[in-house]
């Protein structure tokens, strides 16, 4: 990494823990990390600057056990700290982020999850800076509580109509936890539960969660998901493995091919793709979620613990007849005042 780089790296850093995390003079701050200790040393380094206390703990060699041992290991590890952030490559155990997730809920402890970390995202989308993220997450819930329909559609063959019901509220995610209420970066997204989907939704950007499924092959795969009423009502493949794997997630549970979550997201600083997984799918458009609904917080009729979630290229997103996103950016009305570089 070069000496630009590293720079811009560092500053990532310092937003994570200023703005996001919002760490206090001597407050003390548990970072865990799992097989990312260099990561962690720039989080480190940036909560002494800050004036705060970090502990860095390890949780490579977190022992085997049940749901409750790995908690217990959690709750040693974070002790009475306030705040806390969990970085970790790719392939964390889901027992782990669980566990860490389940604590910091229960302790009230402010949390960040950064999972899939990667030195670029230091450089890139972690800078993002929350105040601006919110404002941008103010434009858009303004405008889909204005017109309760959202139109995507996308040059891979994307063509869905959503309606929103004020029942499930439209929720956004800039970046900043507060004690029992975790965020995850990369951050910057609104996000609900509809009332009915409909359409098609071709994933030409790939799957996410229980199948991932990756820019470089979704898009000759010709993934086709059919939407009546929310719920997936066929499945077009060309590539025959793969669609056996769908069919696999979709018969996994008796909610897996419902919708439980639009998301748009509102990061300013995710701009084009750049094959790391978590900043990719913060490119602006619409998500579709399959499956996991969130239910505590939007209120969804279901829950269910699986998901899939949809992404496609080169979006455009209207609310009524406000434009949000056109070819895959946001408008400028959303974004003015706001984004540095426009």
């Amino acid at each position: 990494m070069d000496d630009l780089d590293l720079n811009s790296s560092r500053r990532g850093a310092e937003n994570v823990v200023r703005r996001c995390l919002g760490v206090a003079t001597n407050e003390r701050v548990v970072v865990l990390h799992w097989q990312a200790a260099p990561l962690a040393r720039w989080l480190m380094d940036a909560i002494a600057a800050a004036g705060a206390r970090g502990e860095s703990v390890s949780a490579d060699a977190v022992p085997e056990g049940s749901a409750m041992q790995v908690e217990r290991w959690v709750e040693d590890a974070l002790g009475d700290a306030p705040a806390s952030i969990l970085i970790a490559k790719h392939g964390l155990p889901p027992s782990l982020s669980m566990a860490v997730l389940a604590v910091a809920r229960k302790r009230r402890v402010r949390h960040l999850h950064l999972t899939r970390a990667d030195a670029k995202l230091f450089a890139q989308s972690y800078r993002a800076e929350p105040e601006r993220i919110a404002e941008i997450n103010t434009r858009v819930r303004d405008a889909l509580e204005g017109s309760r329909q959202l139109r995507a559609r996308a040059p891979g063959g994307t063509d869905i109509t959503v309606t929103l019901d004020r029942a499930y509220p439209i929720l956004t995610s800039d970046g900043r936890p507060s004690p029992g209420k975790p965020d995850n970066l990369p951050a910057g997204h609104a996000f609900f539960h509809p009332a009915s989907v409909s359409g098609t939704f071709a994933p030409d950007r790939g799957l996410i969660g229980a199948l991932r499924i990756g820019r470089d092959r979704a898009p000759s795969a010709r993934i086709r998901f059919e939407l009546e009423g929310g719920r997936v009502r066929a499945v077009h493949c060309d590539d025959a493995e793969l669609r056996a794997e769908i069919d696999e997630y979709l018969a996994s549970h008796a909610n897996a091919g419902r919708v439980g979550i639009i998301g748009l997201p509102t990061n300013y600083l995710a701009r084009a793709e750049s094959g790391l997984e978590v900043q990719d799918a913060l490119l602006p458009g619409a998500s579709v979620g399959l499956g996991y609904s969130f239910e505590a917080e939007t209120r969804a009729p279901f829950a269910c613990p699986v998901q899939l979630r949809l992404l496609a290229r080169r979006m455009d997103v209207d609310a009524g007849a406000r434009a949000l996103v056109r070819a895959g950016r946001l408008v400028d009305d959303l974004v003015t005042g706001i984004d540095p570089f426009r």
